[in-house]
C-alpha cells in the first residue's frame, strides 16, 4: 500500500519497484528451500525445520529380542538401527543420534532422526536416482517408489512387522510389491510385472516396465529383462526412479525406452510393447553391455544424478571378492569422469545362513580402489530369520532401513 502512494514517483518506477520487491521476496524462499538439499544443512540449521525430519525415541530396554544396534521405537512398534553402517573409505553421514548412546544399544532410550516423507520428496525433487543390480536392488527401489506414494505416508509394515507377528494389524496387501507372498511368489511373472507396475501408478506417478521373463530362467538368463522407470510430480519438482536389472554384469536396453525414446508417449514409441511382454521378439534392442559399460554409455544419457550400484548377484564372486572390487575400481574410474553423478556401490545382503558370519560381509579392505559404498551387510547381523521371506531376500523391515540410509547419502543431515 505504501508502495502504491508515493506521489513523487513516476509510475514505471513505482512498477519496477513492485516486481524487484517481489522477485527479491520469491529468491528468498526459493533460497530457504533449496538450502535444504546442501551437504548438512539439516544438521548445521535444525531438524525440525518444515516438518522435514522426525524423531524417533527407541527404548533399548524393550522385552523384545533384537540383536545389537537394533532397538524398538515403542510409538510405531518398528525395530530401528541406529548404529553407523559406513565401512567405506568415503565416509558418509547417516541416521543421527541426538541423545542416548550411539556406539551401542546399552543406553535404555535413544533417540534418531529421519527424513519425513516431505523430507524424502525435498531430497530427491530434480534428482534421476538410478539403481542397478538384481532383484535384491529391486526390492529396495520398489518399497522407496511405494513410499513416496503411500497415502499413509509410512513404509509398508509387512509378515516381519511386530504388529503383525502379533496379530495387532493385517501385513499391508502391497507387501508383494517386494516379494513377500499374497501376489508376490507364486505368481507368474508377467502377472507380477503389470500388477506392480500399475500398484507403482497414481495421477501424479507414472511408471513404465520393460519387461519380460523368461522360463524358466536358468540358463537363458539373457532372455529375461527388466527396466523400471518411474516419474513423480511433487510441489518440491521432479523425481526420477530408475531400475536397470543386472543379474550377472549384464543389461539390455530397449530402443522404445528410455534413454533413446522419451519417457512419455511422442509418437516415437508408439510399438513399446506391454508390460511383461518385452521378449526377444518384441524389443528392439539399442544396448547390450557390462555393468561398467553402462556406467559410460547409458548414465549420462539418462541426466542421472546418483547412481547406486550392484553387478548382480554376488554369489559367484570369491572368498577376495574380486568381482567387488573390480566394481569399486570401475566407480573409481567413472566418477574421475563424471564427478556430477555421485556413485555408490551397492554391496548385497547376506544370504539367511551368512547372517552370524562376518567374514562373509562386505569388506572394504579387499578392494583395490576407494568409492563411496552403501553397505547392506553390517546392519543384517544376527537380525531374525523371519526379517527375510526366503534365505537371499530381505523383507520390510529391512528395506525400510536401507532406504532412510539411501536417503541420507543423499542428503546428509
Amino acid at each position: 500500500m505504501l508502495l502504491w502512494s508515493w506521489p513523487p514517483i513516476n509510475r514505471a518506477v513505482k512498477v519496477a519497484l513492485f516486481f524487484v520487491i517481489a522477485l527479491e521476496l520469491l529468491t528468498t524462499n526459493l533460497v530457504q528451500d533449496t538450502k535444504f538439499l546442501e551437504p548438512n544443512y539439516v544438521a548445521t540449521h535444525g531438524h525440525a525445520d518444515g516438518g522435514l525430519v522426525k524423531n524417533h525415541v527407541l527404548n533399548c530396554t524393550s522385552n523384545d529380542i533384537l540383536p545389537n544396534g537394533w532397538c524398538m521405537e515403542e510409538e510405531s512398534q518398528t525395530p530401528r538401527y541406529f548404529l553407523d553402517t559406513d565401512n567405506s573409505s568415503n565416509k558418509e553421514n547417516h541416521a543421527t543420534a541426538v541423545s542416548g548412546d550411539s556406539l551401542s544399544s546399552s543406553s535404555p532410550i535413544v533417540t534418531i532422526q529421519h527424513y519425513t516423507h516431505k523430507g524424502y520428496e525435498m531430497c530427491l525433487a530434480n534428482k534421476t536416482i538410478v539403481f542397478i543390480g538384481d532383484s535384491r536392488v529391486r526390492y529396495q527401489y520398489m518399497n522407496l517408489a511405494h513410499f513416496l506414494m503411500s497415502p499413509l505416508s509410512r513404509f509398508m509394515r509387512c509378515d516381519d512387522h511386530p504388529t503383525c507377528k502379533k496379530g495387532l494389524t493385517h501385513p499391508d496387501k502391497d507387501c508383494y510389491l517386494i516379494g513377500d507372498g499374497r501376489g508376490g511368489r507364486g505368481v507368474p511373472w508377467k502377472d507380477w510385472c503389470k500388477n506392480s507396475t500399475n500398484s507403482l501408478s497414481s495421477n501424479n506417478m507414472v511408471h513404465l516396465c520393460d519387461c519380460y521373463r523368461h522360463t524358466p530362467l536358468r540358463p537363458k538368463l539373457n532372455l529375461t529383462f527388466e527396466n523400471r522407470f518411474i516419474k513423480r510430480y511433487t510441489q518440491y519438482g521432479e523425481i526420477n526412479l530408475i531400475y536397470l536389472q543386472s543379474f550377472v554384469d549384464k543389461i539390455t536396453m530397449n530402443e522404445d525406452y528410455p534413454p533413446f525414446s522419451s519417457f512419455l508417449p511422442d509418437g516415437t514409441n508408439t510399438t513399446r510393447c506391454g508390460v511383461g511382454e518385452c521378449n526377444a521378439n518384441k524389443r528392439k534392442i539399442s544396448f547390450t553391455g557390462t555393468v561398467n559399460d553402462t556406467l559410460w554409455n547409458i548414465l549420462p544419457q539418462l541426466n542421472t544424478t546418483h547412481a547406486f550400484v550392484s553387478f548382480g548377484w554376488t554369489e559367484i564372486d570369491d572368498e577376495n571378492q574380486t568381482k567387488q572390487s573390480e566394481l569399486a575400481c570401475a566407480l573409481n574410474e567413472f566418477s574421475k569422469h563424471h564427478p556430477n553423478i555421485k556413485t555408490y556401490q551397492m554391496t548385497t545382503p547376506p544370504h539367511t545362513e551368512s547372517i552370524s558370519n562376518t567374514t562373509a560381509f562386505f569388506n572394504a579392505a579387499k578392494m583395490k580402489c576407494n568409492c563411496n559404498v552403501f553397505d547392506r551387510t553390517t546392519m543384517n547381523e544376527n537380525v531374525p530369520l523371519d526379517w527375510y521371506w526366503d534365505n537371499v531376500h530381505v523383507l520390510g523391515i529391512i528395506n525400510e532401513e536401507y532406504n532412510h540410509r539411501l536417503i541420507e547419502s543423499i542428503c546428509p543431515m
